[in-house]
């Protein structure tokens, strides 16, 4: 057995002697199972102290011969700031024994100091750790993990360590860091047995890399989100590809606060990099950005990025630090003050998405006479939800549309309107939802385009199916988002507007027809068609459409409707009209007009005429159209109250209350009539150019007239029975249209007097 001792006596710190005792080896098994400091007398050993030639060997002196490191992980701790910890893993020791004895050195433990010039600005002192060995010949390498090793940085080299952390930091390249070594290992050496060697000496210069302040290689933002938006600021969160080319990671385990958001020279807003951590070569870190512009001009420069940014252009941005940024970790403040990186933000397109839904409550397309070929259109009761990554506050100011008929493969025409500002907007649930009207536009039809629009017009007239309509809405929109106003460029939106055809209008009903007036020729009405079925979309034609009128199969004038107006939404048509009867066909207007004052219904036929002039894309329907209608009798009394006042024997007087059930001014002109009671005659009336007025939907007592009485019983009692009067001629003229017709009424009341 060898067994290393101190000698007794003075001798230098550094020897050692060597004791070899020989022992058989099961006395040496024995041996190694009792503490020599149990040994009693009756133990038998027989030592032998020799003197080796090595007895005095220095194990200490330029043992290390190299350090070798491959990177380094520096780890803070927001709650203690000052004393990081220190991590190299695989560090490679290079050891150079005196003589060539087999060793295995077992575990190391170091103290180590950082020096900036002579002075000590951290230290500390690790746990012992396991080490690989291998040895060939005196010469050994020791391979262990320097984990989490706790580093003190005295009080008074605080600020230069912070200055340490900088220079890596921003440096370009290899920064060398000076190295005080001081190790103590446990040897077992093969002929000796374990040996302890303290206070190994090594001095070097670390060479590590430093990090360029993370610009070495551009900034590329991977990811953009939205993550908040209110009236006063919109939080974004975005993920950066950073290159960290240094070998050292660091790990803040804390936040970087108010950093300053850059565009174009002014501060825009606030910036925070959540619990930072740099590996080695690429990483992604995850940064808050605050767009909060504070002053006017930062809110000028801000409402462009926001313009461009929400059009999905790319802009360049900047994270800069200042002497108001934060972190818990103080020895960093030099290096947050001074940080600043550029990086080029993607947009955040609403163009393609920002539409949930569109929908149209009527679409109006108008025609004229100037240019039937480019019609008028207008999209009344737009309404928009807005499909946007958060609920933000948000006023929709202004729209400037352009609108297409228009699918994948056909195109129909195109419209575009002038900025409408009734844009209303409001919050509803997390959708924004905005109301407009888009009003009426030019919508240009090319030549080669004109068969499609003839033919989309005769398909929703004449179909009773649905009827699908695909459009393109393209908006300019102008906004207010976080206090800024922009503008979204060419936001699009497809679909296909769906809307019940007219059927031709063979089930439209004649809901009403009232006369407005007449002139020498004609009779001005106002009609309205009772349609079966609502639609969306509304036809207005704004010129003269005229069609023939017949009766029972002859031809007996024209109707020429002008203001015609499809409302399919309120499922009516409504036109007014100038109705022209044959002026040499008399009996025919005074059948027509007797009937219709009588009460009875008629149908008429209107047929297109062949030979109108080009009215556009209408021109086919129009001249094919053919259809009955049936015009409903005035069922509204014209007289009432018959005053008798007998003067001779069989003469008298007459008062009678005349009522115009028209629109228009009515006149009585001649008046030719017999009263009845019970069969029995008790009145007859035969005046000439009469000149009695009724206005509009009025009721008037006429002036006296001469009238032949006949006093039956009932009439001398003074009663006012229901008595019945028979006109063989009424003459009327409605406005300025003169007719004679013949009238009947079973309720009129008469009185004698």
């Amino acid at each position: 057995m060898i067994r290393v001792r101190r000698p007794s006596g003075p001798s230098k710190q550094d020897d050692a002697v060597v004791i070899v005792s020989p022992t058989s080896p099961e006395k040496e098994a024995a041996s190694s199972r009792t503490d020599s400091s149990e040994s009693t007398p009756t133990t038998r050993r027989r030592a032998i102290s020799l003197s080796s030639p090595f007895a005095r060997l220095n194990f200490k002196r330029n043992l290390i011969k190299h350090v070798q490191t491959q990177t380094f992980a520096i780890e803070f701790d927001p709650g203690d700031p000052w004393t990081p910890r220190l991590s190299s893993p695989e560090v490679l020791v290079t050891v150079k024994l005196p003589l060539g004895i087999p060793t295995t050195i077992k575990n190391v433990q170091l103290k180590i100091d950082l020096l900036l010039g002579s002075d000590v600005i951290m230290s500390s002192v690790t746990e012992s750790v396991p080490v690989e060995t291998t040895f060939e010949g005196g010469e050994g390498r020791l391979l262990f993990d320097l984990d989490g090793a706790r580093m003190v940085v005295p009080t008074n080299q605080q600020m230069a360590f912070g200055g340490l952390l900088k220079t890596i930091f921003f440096g370009d390249g290899e920064v060398g860091i000076s190295v005080k070594l001081e190790s103590a290992v446990v040897a077992k050496v093969v002929v000796i047995g374990d040996v302890k060697i303290s206070k190994i000496p090594f001095a070097t210069t670390i060479p590590l890399q430093g990090i360029n302040g993370l610009t070495s290689s551009p900034a590329e933002v991977l990811d953009v989100r939205v993550i908040e938006m209110t009236e006063w600021y919109m939080d974004l969160r975005i993920e950066v590809k950073l290159l960290n080319p240094s070998n050292i990671k660091l790990a803040l385990n804390a936040n970087i606060d108010r950093l300053e958001l850059i565009f174009s020279g002014q501060v825009i807003g606030k910036t925070t990099v959540p619990d930072l951590s740099l590996e080695i070569g690429e990483n992604v870190v995850k940064i808050i950005l605050r767009y909060m512009p504070l002053t006017e001009p930062a809110k000028e420069t801000g409402a462009k990025f926001l313009s461009a940014f929400f059009n999905g252009a790319s802009t360049t941005l900047a994270v800069q630090g200042t002497r108001k940024s934060s972190t818990p970790i103080t020895p960093l403040f030099a290096v947050v003050e001074s940080f600043f990186l550029p990086f080029s933000l993607p947009g955040f397109s609403l163009k393609d998405e920002l539409f949930k839904s569109i929908s149209i409550s009527t679409l109006a397309i108008s025609f004229d006479d100037k240019d039937p070929w480019t019609p008028q259109v207008s999209l009344a009761g737009v309404k928009a939800t807005l499909q946007l990554p958060i609920t933000p506050s948000v006023v929709v100011s202004s729209i400037h549309s352009r609108f297409k008929v228009k699918s994948e493969t056909i195109s129909v025409g195109s419209s575009e309107t002038a900025i409408t500002r009734e844009v209303r907007s409001e919050l509803i649930g997390s959708d924004v939802v905005m109301e407009f009207d888009i009003p009426l536009a030019p919508f240009v039809v090319k030549k080669g385009e004109r068969e499609r629009l003839v033919s989309l017009i005769e398909t929703i007239f004449k179909s009773s199916d649905v009827v699908e309509m695909p459009i393109q809405l393209k908006m300019d929109i102008i906004a207010i988002f976080v206090l800024a106003e922009i503008k979204l460029c060419s936001v699009k939106y497809r679909n296909v507007l769906t809307s019940r055809g007219f059927g031709g209008l063979e089930q439209g009903k004649l809901e009403s027809l009232d006369i407005l007036g007449g002139s020498l020729t004609h009779i001005n009405v106002l009609v309205a068609v009772q349609l079966p079925t609502a639609s969306n979309i509304a036809i207005s034609i704004n010129f003269d459409v005229p069609l023939a009128i017949e009766y029972s199969g002859t031809r007996i004038g024209t109707v020429v409707l002008s203001g015609l107006l499809l409302d399919t939404k309120h499922s009516r048509l409504t036109a007014s009209a100038k109705v022209t009867l044959d002026s040499n066909n008399p009996a025919i207007r005074s059948k027509l007009l007797t009937r219709y004052f009588g009460g009875i219904d008629t149908i008429l036929s209107l047929k297109g005429d062949p030979g109108v002039g080009d009215q556009g894309p209408l021109n086919p329907i129009i001249t094919s159209l053919s259809r009955d209608v049936m015009v409903a009798g005035l069922h509204i009394s014209i007289f009432s109250n018959l005053q008798l006042l007998r003067g001779r024997p069989n003469a008298g007087m007459a008062i009678i209350d005349i009522t115009n059930p028209t629109s228009a001014p009515l006149t009585v002109t001649h008046i030719s009539a017999k009263v009845f009671h019970h069969d029995e005659q008790c009145a007859s009336m035969d005046v000439e150019n009469m000149d009695i007025s009724i206005p509009p939907r009025g009721t008037i007592t006429s002036e006296p007239f001469s009238a032949t009485i006949n006093m039956t019983s009932h009439l001398r009692t003074g009663n006012a029975p229901q008595a019945q009067i028979l006109f063989s001629r009424l003459g009327l003229r409605i406005g300025d249209y003169s007719v004679d017709i013949m009238y009947a009424q079973d309720d009129l009341h008469v009185y004698a007097a």
